[in-house]
């Protein structure tokens, strides 16, 4: 495997990242998805940008 090819935690949490925007019908930055460290962090983004579209 090439150092550039991303480890499956990462791929993990893009799909995950990407079930979330659907669900929750929200658009994640790149920036924000890379902080997601843990379902508490996860949880807080959702809260964070579902508030920002009342």
């Amino acid at each position: 495997m090439s150092e550039s090819a991303p480890s499956s935690d990462s791929l993990d949490t893009v799909e995950i990242v990407m079930s979330l925007e659907e669900h929750f019908d929200i658009s994640v930055e790149e920036s924000s998805a890379q902080t997601i460290a843990t379902v508490e962090d996860a949880a807080d983004l959702i809260d964070k940008l579902v508030a920002g579209k009342a």
